[in-house]
């Protein structure tokens, strides 16, 4: 994986480096470099993809529980209901 990062004309050295940062972070090369330090066992693999899974799930109930409290005053319950599959829809990608 490369990360190449063009100078625009007088850009200062500040920006460029700012924009090389930004570029290097979305190609995810610092979090694999971090995922290589040490070997990690399947198990170890497992366990965290389920802890992921998890926090996302409480995530996704805490969300819903404040969208209920906030909703309650709108709207009849099939809308509601849409809301909901759409935010869950949403949320999965």
């Amino acid at each position: 994986m490369s990360v190449e990062v063009k100078a625009h004309p007088n850009e200062n050295i500040e920006s460029l480096l700012r924009r090389f940062k930004k570029a290097v972070e979305r190609s995810g090369i610092l979090q694999e470099l971090k995922q290589r330090e040490r070997y990690q066992k399947p198990s170890e693999l497992r366990h965290a993809a389920a802890m992921e899974r998890k926090r996302k799930i409480a995530k996704m109930t805490r969300k819903m529980q404040e969208m209920e409290e906030k909703d309650d005053d709108f709207g009849t319950d099939e809308e509601k209901e849409a809301t909901k599959k759409q935010f869950i829809r949403q949320q999965s990608h």
